[in-house]
């Protein structure tokens, strides 16, 4: 089900080790430093509150000896992000595989001696054509410049690509495998309910992988416990978000909202405070519905060569249409682009940021790009796909040459190659500690026992950091003006300061 060999145990380590040599080794910009200090405080970030990915930085800070707070955050997006390559790797090898073999309509072996001959031939190039499709798809996916930059920093977007990738892996292994009766259903709606704990858009693609599970395994459907049984693994993944309640009994400095009750552990998730299912709270948000999904999906398309090798959407083109032509990747391939769709279209219509903003264009639109990361999780599996038919008809030509199927795995290693070659520079973000330099000029700043007072979460999430993590400056008070006007602040949070 989860397999495991040397190939893609390769793309895991070829990526952790280039995320961990390029990542930020301090705080940085975003949401990063209150994801930190929620981590190193077992806190409560704003909504919907992110348990899972608290949880998880507060046991990578526990349990890695090495590095700062901050560094150990994001090697947990590195980490997350190095197994999404190395699912997206097994999911092409199994989808080519299965394209390539209906192609050739499988090993023909024949009674003669060079039958035999020729059908272990054309197994051999068939197994080189799907790794060289799946080296180059997964790292085209690693280290396109979005999921790179975001995976060297901590953010909840690298997790939540994870439980895509394990879905999609998941669901193949479903959908492509001879044994309709499995566990794999009941497992991904365990990972469906963990992941929709970390962020909520995951509901966007997991619901069209669902219905494609559901309508492969329909004869369960039958049997009165099936439906039943993955609706309690389903909120057993969920049930992470009751670790709002229990932080919230004695919540830390800088911790989020009140979620002490139900009503606030709902209202948190919800995020009714920002407004259910938007992006931005403001009143000069783009108006959802056609004009933010004409605009944002304008946006991605835009976008979308410079993320893929520019070569990227006509692969992943060919490579849809030969999954949806082909008899046993048709359900897979309608499965994932549902997924695709459903999320360009409620996405960009319910997200509200003002990309038009004349000052703050460009901000904005990099935080609306960020949640595109999902979405290349199943573009890049198409443009492996796309690419398996190039290598096969690379491979018709290459007849007589020897070590024919090294030639093949290689020019997709090279792939691999160029695409971190392209991305390195804007990527490498190793030697950036500007944030902690400002963060530690404006403490020096402060005389002994004074109160800083900022707003705005860049200057409170780095003083914050600073002060909760690294310790610095105890002696100094820090208040946020932009918490101090919330009621859950006055109620749950003024007697930490003093």
């Amino acid at each position: 089900m989860i397999s495991l060999d040397v190939h893609s145990l390769a793309v895991f380590l070829i990526s952790i080790s280039i995320y961990c040599s390029t990542q930020h080794q301090t705080i940085h910009g975003g949401d990063s430093g209150e994801l930190i200090v929620a981590a190193c405080t077992l806190g409560i970030p704003h909504p919907p509150g992110y348990p899972l990915h608290t949880i998880l930085g507060y046991l990578f800070i526990s349990l890695f000896p090495c590095g700062s707070p901050a560094a150990k955050v994001v090697f947990l997006s590195a980490f997350c992000s190095a197994i999404s390559a190395a699912f997206i790797f097994c999911t092409v090898r199994k989808v080519a595989d299965v394209v390539m073999k209906e192609i050739y309509n499988g090993p023909r072996f024949q009674a003669t001696k060079d039958g035999i001959k020729l059908a272990e031939e054309t197994s051999e190039t068939l197994r080189a054509i799907a790794l060289s499709s799946a080296y180059l798809s997964s790292g085209i996916y690693a280290f396109c410049p979005l999921i790179w930059s975001l995976s060297v920093q901590a953010e909840v977007f690298a997790l939540n690509n994870l439980f895509v990738a394990c879905l999609i892996k998941l669901t193949s292994d479903h959908l492509l495998g001879s044994d309709k009766v499995s566990i794999i259903p009941y497992i991904g709606s365990f990972m469906f309910g963990l992941g929709m704990s970390n962020q909520h858009t995951l509901l966007f693609v997991a619901l069209p992988l669902s219905f494609g599970v559901l309508y492969h395994s329909r004869k369960l459907l039958k049997q009165g416990d099936f439906l039943p049984a993955l609706l309690f693994y389903f909120l057993l993944g969920l049930s992470v978000y009751l670790y709002l309640i229990l932080a919230a009994q004695n919540p830390s400095r800088g911790a989020w909202g009140d979620t002490s009750t139900w009503r606030g552990m709902v209202k948190h998730i919800l995020r009714e405070e920002y407004g259910t299912w938007k992006l931005f709270a403001g009143s000069d948000g783009e108006r959802q519905g056609w004009e933010s999904l004409k605009k944002g999906v304008g946006l991605f398309l835009v976008d979308l060569p410079l993320q893929t090798c520019h070569f990227g959407p006509l692969l992943a083109l060919v490579g849809c249409w030969k999954m949806l032509t082909t008899k046993n990747t048709r359900v897979l391939g309608f499965s994932l682009l549902a997924s695709t769709f459903s999320f360009l279209i409620f996405f960009h219509s319910l997200a509200n940021l003002p990309l038009s903003h004349n000052k703050l264009s460009e901000l904005y639109r990099n935080v609306h790009s960020r949640f595109w990361m999902q979405l290349y999780c199943f573009i890049d599996v198409f443009i492996g796909v796309g690419f398996s038919l190039l290598a096969a008809s690379a491979a018709s030509l290459m007849k007589g040459i020897p070590s024919r199927e090294l030639l093949i795995v290689i020019v997709g290693v090279l792939g691999m190659s160029v695409q971190i070659a392209m991305n390195w520079r804007v990527c490498d973000k190793s030697s950036e500690w500007t944030m902690w330099e400002v963060g530690h000029d404006w403490l020096s700043a402060v005389p002994e026992g004074g109160v800083l007072i900022v707003k705005g979460d860049l200057q409170t999430n780095i003083i914050r950091y600073l002060m909760e993590c690294e310790h610095a400056r105890p002696d100094v008070q820090h208040l946020d003006l932009s918490h101090i006007s919330y009621e859950w602040f006055n109620k749950r949070h003024a007697r930490l300061h003093h």
